[in-house]
């Protein structure tokens, strides 16, 4: 399985990996005990119940904090103020870490450079983005990007 997969081997020389599930129901629509015992028991998710009736902004507080402690700050956010609504039932969260040395060579920081990183709400930041003109194996889906860098 996946979660198995991604376990930390950092203290085997290995990279260092933090791989997090969560899902958030409201508390008028708890999760069924099996559903939650598969969440919890096979998947490693925390399962949590939160008020998305009467504290949405509260519930949003929350998630962000979990997106926050599971990617070491490295993600503060991930929900903009607004996105959780009273008639939201249920919400769904993955956050890897990782931090492993590249095999062929350690990337060169001067080819790092800001550029800006656009959030599903629109909003954008500049954050540091690699950049190599060095062949790469990249595959391109509906709406994103992947890189394969060995490690």
């Amino acid at each position: 399985m996946a979660v198995d997969a991604l376990q930390d081997r950092s203290a085997l020389g290995g990279p260092c990996v933090a791989f997090a599930c969560g899902v958030w129901s409201d508390l008028m629509r708890p999760l069924k005990p099996a559903f939650r015992e598969a969440v919890v028991g096979t998947y490693k998710a925390e399962a949590s119940t939160v008020d998305f009736r009467g504290a949405p902004e509260e519930a949003c507080v929350q998630i962000n904090a979990w997106v926050a402690q599971v990617t070491r700050n490295l993600i503060d956010s991930v929900l903009p103020a607004g996105s959780i609504k009273p008639a939201t039932a249920l919400v769904l969260g993955n956050a890897m870490y990782f931090k492993g040395q590249w095999e062929d060579q350690p990337f060169d920081r001067r080819h790092t450079v800001d550029k800006p990183f656009h959030r599903l709400d629109g909003s954008q930041l500049d954050v540091p983005f690699m950049q190599s003109r060095e062949s790469q194996l990249v595959a391109v889906h509906d709406g994103f990007k992947v890189l394969k860098l060995r490690y």
